[in-house]
């Protein structure tokens, strides 16, 4: 019984981290998170897998007992009555009433916190303008705070992480869109600093609070304060002399 109490709670465990609908959407994957936690024997982890793979109907279902879910395992699985028994006891015991309403709750938990704070960020831009001859080194640095709408959930890549993980925390729902307005703001000031192949650009002028404001605007966000400064290098020759 030992090794069914530490496998429903390494499963518990993936749950809590994953979203409801992990084990039965990525049920290797569950199984390769089990082995790996080194609490769970190879031998129940792969039974584990295999009830999974095989799309038992009321697997997460809380209101079937102990006796009609082990039919339905030994049904749908082939296992015996005992190995069938032993799923349907860690399976019962995982999707109990107390657990299932305790996701529930969960669910978007961390969408809504989210919705609520500002963020604090500082950009870090790198660029460097060539002309075939020589380069020039140029860097911005500003500090943001921004601010999700409510109609930041109609973000197409959030609904879709949502959806395959509803217990999404707020801390990766922060890192998702901080990456995406650093991968924008990189590129606009890239694109800003090579313009041009004659001229060598001046970073001081690359204008940070309008390009975020445009990211805020297409992201359902609120600019409430962008302050940078850029910096140039001096002119380095690439070439060598010849002699």
């Amino acid at each position: 019984m030992e090794d069914v109490k530490d496998i429903t709670v390494g499963l518990k465990r993936i749950i809590d981290e994953k979203g409801p609908g992990y084990l039965t959407g990525e049920p290797y994957q569950a199984y390769l998170e089990l082995i790996k936690s080194e609490q769970t024997e190879q031998k129940m982890a792969s039974r584990v897998l295999y009830v999974l793979m095989n799309d038992v109907p009321n697997l997460t279902n809380p209101a079937m007992s102990v006796m009609e879910l082990t039919r339905e395992i030994q049904d749908r699985c082939g296992l015996t009555e005992g190995a069938a028994k032993e799923m349907a006891a860690i399976f019962r015991t995982l999707y109990s009433p107390k657990n299932v309403e305790e996701w529930k709750r969960k669910e978007k938990e961390g969408l809504l916190q989210f919705l609520k704070e500002e963020i604090s960020y500082t950009w870090k831009g790198f660029s460097i303008w060539s002309d075939g001859n020589g380069e020039v080194e140029s860097s911005y640095q500003a500090d943001l705070v921004i601010l999700p709408t409510e109609n930041v959930v109609e973000n197409q890549q959030l609904k879709q992480q949502l959806q395959r993980n509803p217990f999404l925390t707020t801390q990766a729902i922060r890192q998702y869109f901080l990456d995406d307005l650093k991968q924008y703001l990189d590129r606009e000031f890239d694109e800003y600093c090579t313009a041009d192949s004659y001229y060598a650009p001046m970073a001081e002028d690359f204008d940070a609070e309008d390009r975020a404001a445009a990211w805020c605007r297409e992201n359902a966000f609120r600019l409430i304060q962008c302050e940078g400064m850029g910096y140039d290098g001096e002119y380095t020759p690439t070439y060598s002399e010849r002699w």
